[in-house]
C-alpha cells in the first residue's frame, strides 16, 4: 500500500493546491482537489494501476467493465478444483473466473464473481487458494491503498453460492501467497508485510472472526508459501522471501510455530516455492534463475533447471499429482515452460506458447484422469494476451487457449480529415512505429471493412513512441535518458520544463502537442494528463482509463483527443478550450477532516500559507472572522477572496490561538473530465460497442454483453453486475452516440435526434445516479426446482416477479432451450398463464402462485420440454431494465424422443412492379435477377434433409407479386400453429430493403414504390421480427436484402450509406436479442451491397449456402474446400456452415462481400446431415 507519510510528499511535490479529507463515518482518507475536483493530483502522483472510477464515499455507484468472456488484465492466479472438472482464474481485472475444463480441447467460462473493486489497485486479486473439499476459495491481493485495516483482507468464496462467507483481517500489506491444509482445517497466507499467518477456520461459522497466528523471521517480502505434507499429519509450511532464503515452519507440540530449517542458496529473490504431494521434496525458483530442489528437511540436493539472469519473474513451479513430474513455466523465449522428472531431472516436454511473462501452472489433478478428459492436463498463463494455455505435459502439445475477444490497444490515430480513427493492437519495440491495423467511421458510426482500410489515410507523425519530431509550433519533447518517468519538453531546441510522474514506475508511453495552444497530452502507466508546454503545469486529468495509456493522437482541428491503452478501449476527450479550467486564488495547503476539526494537512512552499506562515498541524478555525466548519466552506472563502487583498485567519497551534493574514495567490486549478465517447472492439473484428459516460451505447448485433455494470455492495461483500444488454431499452440510443461528437452533450444530442425526427424527446437516464428507474426486476421461482428429472413433456411452473424500483413490471419472458414460450411476451394483468399443455387458469390458480408483494406478477404455466436437456429462462422486464434470467436445468424422461419436423418459408422477390412504366429509363428499374432462384435453389438444398436429419421438410414460400404484407402475416400465422419446440423454422428472405429517415428498416414486396416513402409500400421489418420472435422452436433467418440497386440508393464503391448500415444492425438486434432468440445469418455487413452472377446463376450468398447444404460445388472452383463438416462428424452444425459460407462469399466477391452470422446466446445447433 501507499503509506501515508508517501503519499504526503506526493501532495507536496503536485503543483495543485489540494486539500485531505478523512471521513470519521467510514474511517477513509479522502485526497481532493482544492479547486473542485478530487483525483487529478492521484493519477499523476499516485502509484495506482489506473484513475478511472467513481466517488470512492459510494459503495453503490455503478461503473463499468468489459465482459469479454477472459481475462481483460493479467491473469495472477489459477488451479483446478479437486475433481479436476473446472479451473479457476483470478487477475488484476478484479474478477473470478470459473471455467468447464472437462473437455480440455473446448474449454468454456461457467461462471464470473466480482468483489468489491475500488480504484486503481483496491480489489486487484493476485493470489487464491481452494479447499481440498472444492467447496471454498480464497482470494487475496491488494485492498484499498486509502484504508490500511483493509490493504491485506482475504476474502473466502463459498463455490457453492457464489457469495463470499468469511473476511479475514490482520495483514498490513498486500497478499502474495495463499495455501489450504491438506485437510482443510487451515489457511496459510504470506504477504508484502513481511509475515506468514496461519488462520484457524475449523468450526467458525459463517460470518464469524477468524483467528491468526502470525510467523515472523523473514526480513522481507514473503512471496509465496505452500503446506508440506508429512506422515504423521504434523503441520509444516514452506515460505520464500525477498531475503533470497525459503524457511521451513513446524508446529511444536505446544502449539506454537517455529522456524525449523532455511532454505539458503540463492543469489536473488526466492519467488516461488512448491511441495510434493507425498511429502519428499521441496522446490524452489528464484530470480537468479534457478530452480533448486531441497528435501524435506530443507536439505539441498540438486539445481532442476538454470537459464540467463534476467529481469522476469521466476519460472512457475508445481508438482502433478503424483508428485514424478514438475512444470517450471517460463516464456517461449527464456526457455519456455519445461516438465521435469523428480528426483531425476530428465526434461519430459517443453511447451512454448506463452509470448511474456507466465504468472502461474497448475498440474490438473489426478482425479480428473479418465477417458475424457485425458489423463495429464498443465493449465498456464500468462503472455500479452492474458490467456490461458491447457496442454499436455507428456508432449507439451497445446489442448486450447482460452482468452478474451479483447486485446490491448498499443497505437491509435485520427485520418487526416478527422472523420475516422485507426489502431493497432501488434506490440512495436519502443523506437518503432506502431502499426495501424483496423479503422472506424465516425460519421456512420460504423467499422471500415477491412478491404477499404488504408492507413496512408491517416496520421502517422506520432506513432514511433518517444520520438522526437517537432510540432507545428516548434516544441518537441521525450523522455529522459535518466528518467524514463520525466518528459523533457523543449522548443526551438531549448528546453521550456520537465514533466515529472512522481514514481520511476510511472514510465512515460506517448505524448502529443496541441496545434497552435501551447499545450501537451501526456500518456503513462497510470495517468492520461494536459499540461502547459511553457510550464509544465497540470491542467487536466482525463479520468476513464484502467490500464497503460499507449497511444494518443490530436484530432485536426485540435478539438478531440483520442487514446488508447492496455485495458483494451479506446477513449475519446473534449479538448474544447472554452472548457479548460481558469485560474482562480489559492491558498496553497493541503485540509484534513480529524475528530471534526480542519487540520493543515500539508503546505506546498511557494503558496499563500507558506508565506502567511502555516504550519502542517495547524487546526483551521476561522476565515475572516468567519468560522468555518467544513472544507467546502473554506474552499469557497479563499476562492472568493479578491486578489491582492489580505483576509486575516485564526488557527490553533501547540492548543495556542494564532492569528494570521494571507494573500491569495492566482493559479489554475487541475480538473478531471471523463471521456465523450468510449470504444471497445473485438480482436476478431465481428462486434464493438461505444458507450458515453451516462451509460448510452451503440452496439454491433450481440455487442451489448461485452459491457455491463458493477455495483459494490461493501468489502466482504459479492458485487453485483448488470450486462448493458439488460439496459437496452432504456440505454441503447444510437441516435445519441452518433451525434456526440458533434454537440459533446447526451442531453444535447438527445434532443437534436428528436428535433430531426419530429418527435418528443426521450426521458434521459443516467447509470451511475438513476437507480431507481433502472432498479432490476427480481425473479422468485417456487417449482420446480433446477436438476429436477421430469417424467413428463411437461412441467408446471410457479413463481412471481417483483419489481425492485418505482417502475412496474412491464413484462414476463419464459425460454425453453434459448426459445420463448408462447403468451409470456406481454402483460396486461398481474399474472400471466398459458393454457397450453393443460396450463392453469390465471383466476384459478392456486394460493400458492399468488404474489404476496401488491406489485409483483404472478407467474403460472405449464412449460412444454423436449426429451432430455431443458434449459428453463425466465426474464422480467419494465420499460427501463430487465432481469437475468433466472435458470432451471431440467432432464425430461419420457422415452419418446422424435426427430424434429424443419419447416421452410421462403420470401423472394425478384420482379418488382415499378419497372412495368412505360418508358422507364433502365437505370431507375429496381428488379433483380436471381432472388426467386436464390429462395428456390436453397428450399432444394433443404428438401433434401427429409428423412435424414428431419423426420420431413415441410415448404411454404412466397415469389415475386406474392409478396405482400397481407401475405406474409398470413404465412407466418400458419407457421406457428405448426411448430413445436421439437422443430427447426428457416426462414429465407432475397429480396430489397431499405430505410426510412427514422432509422426503420422495411423489406421492399413486389408493389414497392421507391418514388413514395418506404413506410407507404414497404413491409415494416417488426413484422417479420414478432412473428419469428413468438415462434418456440429454434429458427434461423437468411437474410439477403442489401441487393445492388436503385432503391437503396446511391452505392459509393460497393457500400451502402450510414443510414441503410444502422437500420441493418437495428433490424438484426431486434431479432437476436435474448427475448427474441433468432439466429440470424445476412449476406453482407449493412454497409455494403450483395453480389449476384449470371455465372453463377445465384446471388454470392444464396450459392454459398447451397454449397454448405448439398457438398455438391455450384460455382466457379476455389480453395475453399467441400464439405463443409469440418470435423467429419457426418452433422453439419451452424457454426460449419457459417465459416464455409464467411469463406466462400469473401472468395467469389474478391473480398467485397462479407455475411455476417448472430447468434445472441443460442449455440451453434445442428442444421443438417452432412452429404
Amino acid at each position: 500500500m501507499i503509506p501515508r507519510q508517501r503519499l504526503l510528499l506526493r501532495l507536496k511535490t503536485n503543483p495543485c493546491l489540494l486539500k485531505c479529507v478523512a471521513s470519521s463515518q467510514r474511517n477513509r482518507f479522502v485526497l481532493a482537489v482544492c479547486m473542485p475536483l478530487l483525483i487529478a493530483m492521484l493519477a499523476t502522483r499516485g502509484n495506482s494501476q489506473n484513475v478511472e472510477q467513481r466517488d470512492p464515499e459510494s459503495v453503490e455507484t455503478p461503473f463499468l467493465v468489459l465482459e469479454t468472456g477472459g481475462h481483460t488484465a493479467v491473469c495472477m492466479w489459477l488451479d483446478f478444483t479437486p475433481d479436476g472438472r473446472s479451473l479457476v482464474s483470478v487477475g488484476n481485472d478484479k474478477v473470478i473466473r470459473i471455467w468447464d475444463v472437462q473437455d480440455p480441447w473446448h474449454p468454456t467460462l461457467r461462471q464470473s464473481i466480482r468483489l468489491h473493486a475500488g480504484k486503481g489497485q483496491e480489489g486487484l486479486m493476485y493470489c487464491g487458494a481452494i479447499s481440498p473439499d472444492g467447496r471454498w476459495l480464497a482470494v487475496a491481493g491488494r485492498g484499498s491503498p486509502l484504508l490500511d485495516d483493509h490493504i491485506g483482507d482475504i476474502q473466502i468464496v463459498d463455490l457453492r453460492k457464489g457469495s463470499v462467507t468469511y473476511l479475514l483481517r490482520g495483514h498490513t500489506h498486500e497478499v502474495n501467497s495463499l495455501d489450504f491444509s491438506r485437510d482443510g482445517r487451515l489457511l496459510a497466507s504470506a504477504s508484502h508485510d513481511k509475515t506468514v499467518r496461519v488462520w484457524n477456520l475449523a468450526g467458525v461459522a459463517p460470518g464469524g472472526e477468524v483467528q491468526s497466528l502470525v510467523l515472523k523471521a523473514h526480513s522481507d517480502i514473503v512471496y509465496r508459501l505452500a503446506w508440506l505434507p508429512t506422515a504423521g499429519g504434523a503441520d509444516r509450511l514452506v515460505s520464500v522471501s525477498n531475503d533470497r532464503t525459503g524457511r521451513i515452519w513446524q508446529r511444536g507440540n505446544d502449539g506454537r510455530w517455529f522456524s525449523s530449517a532455511v532454505l539458503s542458496g540463492h543469489s536473488d529473490t526466492v519467488g516461488e516455492v512448491a511441495c510434493s504431494p507425498d511429502g519428499r521434496w521441496i522446490v524452489t525458483s528464484s530470480l537468479d534463475r534457478t530452480v533448486r530442489l531441497w528435501d524435506s528437511s530443507g536439505r539441498f540436493q540438486r539445481i532442476v533447471s538454470s537459464g540467463p539472469h534476467g529481469r522476469r519473474l521466476p519460472s512457475k513451479i508445481d508438482f502433478s499429482a503424483d508428485g514424478r513430474w514438475l512444470v517450471a513455466a517460463d516464456a517461449a523465449d527464456n526457455g519456455g515452460a519445461n516438465v521435469w522428472t523428480i528426483p531425476g531431472c530428465a526434461k519430459v516436454s517443453q511447451f512454448r506458447g506463452h509470448d511474456d511473462t507466465v504468472r502461474e501452472a497448475r498440474f490438473a489433478p489426478r482425479a480428473a484422469a479418465g477417458s475424457s478428459p485425458p489423463t495429464l492436463v498443465v493449465a498456464s498463463t500468462g503472455g500479452l494476451a492474458n490467456d490461458i494455455h491447457l496442454w499436455n505435459p507428456a508432449s507439451g502439445q497445446a489442448y486450447s487457449r482460452v482468452m478474451g475477444r479483447g486485446r490491448a490497444i498499443h497505437s491509435v490515430a485520427f485520418s487526416k480529415d478527422g472523420s475516422k480513427i485507426a489502431w493497432g493492437q501488434s506490440q512495436a519495440a519502443l523506437a518503432s512505429s506502431t502499426p495501424l491495423e483496423q479503422a472506424f467511421d465516425l460519421g456512420g458510426f460504423v467499422p471500415v471493412p477491412q478491404d477499404l482500410f488504408r492507413a496512408e489515410q491517416y496520421q502517422t507523425h506520432h506513432l514511433v513512441r518517444n520520438a522526437h519530431a517537432p510540432s507545428h509550433d516548434g516544441y518537441t519533447a521525450g523522455p529522459d535518458p535518466r528518467s524514463p518517468s520525466t518528459l523533457i519538453v523543449r522548443r526551438h531546441g531549448r528546453e521550456v520544463t520537465r514533466i515529472k510522474r512522481d514514481t520511476e514506475f510511472d514510465l512515460l508511453r506517448c505524448h502529443a502537442f496541441l496545434p497552435g495552444r501551447d499545450m501537451i497530452v501526456v500518456g503513462s502507466i497510470y495517468a492520461l494528463t494536459l499540461h502547459d508546454a511553457n510550464t509544465g503545469e497540470l491542467l487536466r486529468l482525463f479520468d476513464g482509463h484502467t490500464g497503460e495509456v499507449l497511444g494518443l493522437d490530436v484530432s485536426p482541428d485540435g478539438l478531440t483527443l483520442v487514446s488508447s491503452s492496455s485495458d483494451q478501449t479506446i477513449r475519446m476527450w473534449d479538448l474544447d478550450p472554452k472548457k479548460l479550467p481558469t485560474p482562480k486564488p489559492m491558498l496553497g495547503v493541503g485540509l484534513q477532516i480529524r475528530a471534526d476539526k480542519i487540520v493543515i494537512q500539508l503546505v506546498k512552499p511557494d503558496g499563500a500559507g507558506a508565506d502567511a506562515g502555516l504550519r502542517v498541524g495547524d487546526v483551521l478555525e476561522s476565515i475572516g472572522n468567519q468560522v468555518v466548519n467544513d472544507i467546502p466552506t473554506a474552499i469557497s472563502m479563499i476562492q472568493q477572496t479578491p486578489l491582492g487583498s489580505s483576509v486575516s485567519m485564526d488557527v490553533q497551534r501547540n492548543g495556542n490561538r494564532i492569528e494570521l493574514s494571507f494573500r491569495p495567490k492566482l493559479g489554475v486549478a487541475a480538473d478531471s473530465r471523463p471521456p465523450l465517447l468510449s470504444f471497445f472492439f473485438t480482436a476478431d473484428r465481428r462486434d464493438f460497442v461505444a458507450w458515453t459516460p451516462e451509460g448510452y451505447f451503440d452496439c454491433s448485433p450481440g455487442g451489448e454483453t461485452l459491457i455491463g455494470w458493477q455495483t459494490n455492495q461493501g468489502i466482504g461483500l459479492t458485487a453485483g453486475y448488470t450486462s448493458a444488454w439488460q439496459y437496452a431499452r432504456s440505454l441503447k440510443r444510437p441516435d445519441i452516440l452518433e451525434r456526440m461528437l458533434t454537440v459533446r452533450d447526451a442531453d444535447q444530442a438527445n434532443r437534436l435526434s428528436a428535433d430531426l425526427s419530429n418527435r418528443r424527446p426521450q426521458d434521459m437516464f443516467d447509470v451511475r445516479s438513476d437507480a431507481d428507474r433502472l432498479a432490476i426486476p427480481s425473479i422468485a421461482i417456487e417449482t420446480p426446482k433446477s436438476g429436477d428429472a421430469i417424467l413428463s413433456s411437461s412441467v408446471r411452473l410457479i413463481g412471481q416477479a417483483v419489481p425492485t424500483g418505482s417502475l412496474p413490471i412491464d413484462s414476463v419472458r419464459v425460454l425453453v432451450n434459448g426459445r420463448p414460450v408462447a403468451g409470456t411476451k406481454t402483460i396486461g394483468s398481474k399474472s400471466i398463464a398459458i393454457a397450453s399443455s393443460g396450463g392453469t387458469d390465471p383466476e384459478t390458480s392456486t394460493s400458492e402462485s399468488k404474489p404476496k408483494d401488491a406489485r409483483a406478477v404472478s407467474i403460472d404455466m405449464e412449460i412444454p420440454l423436449v426429451e432430455g436437456p431443458n434449459t428453463i429462462e425466465v426474464v422480467a422486464s419494465t420499460t427501463a431494465a430487465s432481469s437475468q434470467p433466472f435458470t432451471l436445468d431440467l432432464n425430461c424422461t419420457t422415452g419418446s424422443a422424435r426427430k424434429p419436423s424443419l419447416y421452410v418459408m421462403g420470401i423472394g422477390v425478384s420482379k418488382y412492379a415499378h419497372d412495368d412504366q412505360p418508358g422507364l429509363p433502365e437505370d431507375e428499374k429496381i428488379s433483380l435477377t436471381y432472388p426467386t432462384a436464390d429462395v428456390n435453389g436453397m428450399i432444394e438444398a433443404l428438401r433434401r434433409q427429409e428423412g435424414h436429419f428431419y423426420d420431413r421438410v415441410v415448404v411454404g414460400k412466397l415469389l415475386d407479386e406474392q409478396v405482400t404484407e397481407r401475405n406474409i402475416r398470413a404465412g407466418f400465422a400458419s407457421l406457428r400453429k405448426k411448430v413445436t419446440q421439437h422443430d427447426v423454422a428457416i426462414i429465407l428472405v432475397s429480396a430489397h430493403g431499405t430505410a426510412d429517415d427514422d432509422g426503420s428498416y422495411f423489406l421492399c414486396p413486389h408493389d414497392f414504390d421507391p418514388e413514395q416513402d418506404a413506410v407507404i409500400t414497404g413491409i415494416r421489418w417488426s413484422e417479420l421480427t414478432e412473428p419469428l420472435s413468438s415462434l418456440p422452436c429454434k429458427v434461423l433467418l437468411c437474410m439477403d436484402t442489401c441487393h445492388a440497386g436503385a432503391v437503396m440508393g446511391p452505392v459509393n464503391n460497393g457500400r451502402r450509406s450510414k443510414g441503410i448500415q444502422n437500420a441493418v444492425r437495428s433490424a438484426i438486434s431486434d431479432l437476436t436479442n435474448i427475448e427474441a432468440g433468432v439466429v440470424v445469418m445476412t449476406s453482407s455487413t449493412g454497409r455494403e451491397v450483395s453480389f449476384e452472377d449470371d455465372r453463377w446463376g445465384h446471388g454470392a450468398f444464396a450459392l454459398a449456402l447451397i454449397e454448405a447444404l448439398t457438398g455438391e460445388r455450384k460455382g466457379p472452383p476455389g480453395q475453399v474446400t467441400l464439405p463443409a463438416d469440418f470435423n467429419s462428424d457426418q452433422i453439419l452444425d451452424l457454426a460449419e456452415i457459417d465459416t464455409y459460407v464467411t469463406s466462400r462469399v469473401k472468395e467469389l466477391t474478391d473480398g467485397k462481400q462479407h455475411p455476417v452470422t448472430d447468434r445472441g446466446r443460442i449455440p451453434a445447433f445442428p442444421i443438417a446431415i452432412s452429404h
